[in-house]
């Protein structure tokens, strides 16, 4: 969707495997779990939900906040 509109133009991002044709060339195609370029956070499907969810944390409420999901998830 956000390929579809433009918005990962110029940008690095990821998604679900073999979506990646649907990008761009201006697109930067990375297999990471998660991708975040400027205020774009990515990521490659639902079994990188949490990771998605941590770095969305971090990206509103900053560090301590996502370190304070990770403790009370148990997530080292």
């Amino acid at each position: 969707m956000l390929a579809k509109a433009g918005i990962l133009e110029g940008k690095k991002a990821t998604c679900y495997p073999s979506f990646e044709r649907l990008f761009s060339p201006r697109v930067v195609y990375s297999e990471d779990a998660v991708v975040i370029d400027g205020n774009i956070i990515t990521s490659r499907g639902p079994g990188t939900a949490f990771e998605f969810a941590l770095a969305v944390a971090r990206m509103l409420c900053g560090v301590p906040a996502e370190q304070e999901v990770r403790e009370q998830a148990l997530i080292d």
